[in-house]
């Protein structure tokens, strides 16, 4: 059982974790409005009708490999805490994490994912975490690279975006890249020196809390030291957003819409926005922002897009809610249990070799 606490539901947490949930709903129906505001749904239903069942396959595929992916990254990413955790409870884990954050407001999954890690191996939830957000930045890191790229490879696109601003974009691209390289490498060399950090005394206090997470952190980034390792991490990374892209590439051939594979890098990138705007599942956010893009940028007819997007959003989402609300029901954990609290406990799992 995951350690989310006591069973009963707190009465405040609870109206505001549904009163988020509303405010999502709201945010995600003004944004859909907006997605479907000059198109015509029969149109939109002819062309989903019409998508060729080959490419919506491969896109699907493409979703699941995704997984497997993320998995081996981190397991990388965790072998300073244990070495040779099993792939499928990896994955595992990235549905759970995926299912709780598409179905419950906050970004929960990011606490459930490591959660569930730490409970299953025991190991420590603090270190577990850590290693998340080193995944994250990773993400982000590479993201911001497939971004320049597609800038760099795709100056045309300004059908919809002024030279200038392509431009200005491209200059961004290049200095948020370049800024978190030199973050992740200056992060990578701290990590050098963890052991000269104070000795934790886990009192509770806000200040051994934060050293503990500091060190959790640093002996995370310690499993890229060495060629091998970070030439690893970096494969790892651009494997899982290179088969994202391709998911994106799939889904839109699917309708028929024949666009350069680098197209899909930018694609991705704001896929990658809209999806992160706190809607039920990224509904709205991914829809508008994918929508805008194929319009604006490649002409794309907009009932076409609007089809194509609509289905895209289906097999990037839907597998996640499936596959990860079965690993929740096995695992006994209630989706009402996990809204009536802030968080998982954070309490340490008792770690291999200790009581």
């Amino acid at each position: 059982m995951l350690p989310w606490g006591a069973s009963s539901l707190a009465k405040g947490v609870v109206v505001k974790n549904v009163l988020k949930l509303v405010l999502g709903f709201v945010l995600a129906g003004g944004l859909l409005w907006w997605f479907f505001r000059d198109v015509d749904l029969e149109s939109v239903a002819h062309d989903v009708g019409e998508a060729r069942w080959g490419w919506l396959g491969a896109c699907l595929a493409l979703t699941l490999l995704h997984y497997f992916f993320r998995a081996l990254r981190w397991r990388l990413l965790l072998r300073p805490l244990k070495r040779g955790i099993s792939i499928q409870v990896l994955v595992e884990g990235v549905l759970a994490g995926y299912a709780v954050s598409f179905l419950l407001p906050g970004r929960l999954g990011e606490l459930v994912r490591p959660a569930f890690l730490a409970r299953r191996e025991r190991l420590s939830m603090t270190g577990t975490l850590a290693t998340v957000g080193v995944d994250r930045l990773l993400d982000g890191a590479t993201l911001t690279v497939f971004l320049v790229v597609f800038l760099v490879l795709a100056p045309g696109i300004a059908n919809g975006i002024p030279l200038a601003m392509a431009r200005n974009l491209r200059l961004g691209g290049i200095v948020v890249g370049g800024g978190m390289a030199a973050l992740l490498m200056g992060l990578s060399l701290a990590a050098l020196y963890r052991r000269r950090l104070p000795a934790l005394r886990l009192d509770g206090s806000w200040r051994d809390r934060a050293l503990g997470m500091l060190r959790s952190s640093l002996e995370a980034l310690s499993a890229l030291h060495g060629v091998r390792p970070l030439a690893g991490a970096i494969l790892g990374s651009l494997l899982i957003w290179l088969v994202l892209a391709a998911q994106a590439w799939t889904g839109i051939r699917a309708f028929g819409i024949d666009l350069p594979f680098t197209s899909s890098f930018g694609l991705i990138a704001v896929l990658a926005v809209g999806i992160a705007i706190p809607t039920p599942a990224g509904a709205g956010g991914f829809h508008a922002v994918g929508g805008a893009f194929l319009i604006q940028a490649y002409g794309v007819d907009p009932s076409l897009a609007v089809a194509a997007i609509l289905v895209l959003h289906l097999i990037s989402v839907v597998p996640s809610i499936i596959l990860g609300g079965v690993v929740l029901a096995r695992e006994g954990i209630s989706l009402g249990e996990l809204a009536g609290q802030r968080a998982p406990d954070m309490t340490e799992a008792p770690v291999e070799g200790q009581p």
